[in-house]
């Protein structure tokens, strides 16, 4: 497979007042053509603003990309100027939101606002989109879709919200979809429905698919490989089967101990104490250090290279020996 999208070195950059903080530092990562990627951590980790940077959307003049380069297709988007990038978001890269409600716009129809895309991006005539549109929401499991076409956001459930959201999104077949929590605010069945269609649309369009998430779950049942995010840094990355079986750093594993087992007699769930530092806060060695059980003198001091630890496994960890016996 090769590579659709590189990240290298991004770093991200916020104005507090004089300073200026680094929200997502020196980081690196590829997603290859057909493949989905997780990224996974706590909120504040860097996910979103990640996603952000790749579609050139950080809020400016308070945040700026400060260093690095995204690669797109062998090109730097980070070069590219705001007339070219607009040719490219919504067309070859799309991005599904959080939230559905804020993405759509109440006072026009959904109809209208998955036509505006088509209008953006394509030369179909105003008959052929609109017929396009009514396919699209069909394709993503709408039923009377002619009926909806004509209806506001207010008018439908979250699910079906979202729905329209991922049918806007897929309308010109992107070669990337990000997805920022697409699940998030929905009900366990519908959240189900909305996994198994982005699986069923991967297939058939041949879409790549950052996956931005905090549940492990999600996690498990659409992804190919795990990016671990903390504190704006990639701390462990691993295919799906080696990330579940072989959690090397103690982020990783607290992830992974903290979720319900359903044949599990433990009545309290197991959680990482302490929180994600914020900006202003940031430790000098290890981001991990004042929240890590295996802490040392050195992780407090000195900041840990994202190493290889075999083949598709990288660690952010001064003491990944002693974290694997522990396994």
């Amino acid at each position: 497979m090769s590579d659709l999208l590189t990240v290298e070195n991004l770093t991200v950059e916020f104005k507090n007042g004089s300073n200026s903080n680094k929200v997502v530092k020196d980081l690196s990562f590829h997603i290859n053509q057909g493949e989905t990627v997780g990224i996974v951590g706590e909120s504040g980790c860097g996910k979103s603003v990640t996603s952000l940077a790749i579609m050139s959307l950080v809020p400016s003049p308070a945040g700026k990309v400060s260093s690095g380069k995204i690669i797109f297709k062998d090109e730097n988007l980070l070069e590219k100027k705001q007339k070219a990038l607009r040719k490219i978001r919504g067309k070859e890269i799309a991005m599904i939101f959080q939230d559905p409600m804020s993405t759509l716009d109440p006072a026009f129809k959904v109809g209208f606002q998955i036509d505006e895309v088509l209008k953006l991006h394509t030369n179909l005539s105003k008959k052929q989109i609109k017929n396009k549109t009514i396919e699209l929401l069909k394709s993503v499991g709408i039923p009377s879709p002619e009926q909806r076409y004509n209806q506001y956001p207010y008018e439908l459930s979250g699910g079906m919200r979202q729905r329209v959201v991922i049918a806007m999104a897929l309308a010109c077949n992107p070669e990337l979809l990000i997805a920022d929590e697409p699940t998030t605010a929905l009900d366990v069945t519908v959240q189900a429905q909305i996994l198994d269609l982005m699986n069923d649309l991967k297939v058939q369009f041949n879409t790549s698919i950052m996956m931005i998430t905090h549940d492990i779950g999600v996690v498990a049942e659409t992804c190919n490989r795990v990016i671990v995010m903390y504190a704006g840094q990639i701390v462990e990355e691993a295919n799906i089967r080696d990330l579940f079986d072989h959690a090397a750093h103690p982020y990783t594993q607290g992830l992974l101990k903290s979720v319900p087992k359903i044949n599990s007699s433990n009545k309290i769930l197991h959680s990482i104490p302490g929180n994600v530092p914020t900006p202003e806060e940031m430790p000098n060695g290890c981001r991990f250090y004042p929240r890590c059980p295996i802490a040392s003198e050195k992780c407090r001091n000195q900041e840990p290279p994202l190493e290889k630890m075999k083949e598709n496994h990288k660690v952010r960890c001064w003491h990944i020996e002693n974290v694997l016996k522990k396994e």
